[in-house]
């Protein structure tokens, strides 16, 4: 299948216009989305990093701007980086759009493969408190507690 692109597109923008040329909701691969941003720095010179996307959501998320800072960190995690900034950041949007499920989603994977990032940790068990779930919120607790032992939190 012929994917249309045009290379002056933003991600988000090239994300959509992939969905619509497939008719899937799902997302594309790291790979392929690497290649469209390879394409559109080499095509405009331009650089767009995760940690740019990063710093464009933190800026987004200071402003109170929840859905351009989501989609800032979607970017970065399209990008297929392994900074552990965009699950939490993105997790941190998600709580504060009140969208818990997604936010434990988040949260989740960012504390199974990082179970040394306390942030991400805290931010789950007090998700999971208030979707109910305290039985489980003491796990990430703990993994927290074991990671730092010295924070007062």
């Amino acid at each position: 299948m012929q994917i249309p692109f045009d290379p002056g597109l933003k991600g988000w923008d090239a994300l959509s216009l992939y969905r619509k040329a497939t008719g899937r909701a799902d997302t594309v691969s790291g790979r392929h989305y690497a290649n469209l941003l390879r394409l559109h720095e080499t095509v405009r010179g331009e650089l767009w990093s995760a940690e740019a996307w990063i710093e464009v959501g933190k800026g987004h998320l200071w402003r109170g701007e929840l859905e351009h800072a989501s989609r800032a960190f979607v970017q970065a995690l399209l990008i297929g980086i392994s900074d552990p900034d965009s699950l939490y950041l993105l997790g941190c949007v998600h709580v504060e759009r009140g969208e818990l499920e997604q936010a434990e989603k988040a949260l989740s994977q960012l504390a199974g493969a990082m179970p040394d990032h306390v942030p991400a940790q805290l931010l789950l068990a007090r998700v999971l408190v208030r979707l109910g779930r305290k039985g489980v919120a003491g796990e990430p607790l703990l993994k927290a507690a074991l990671a730092d032992p010295s924070s007062a939190e």
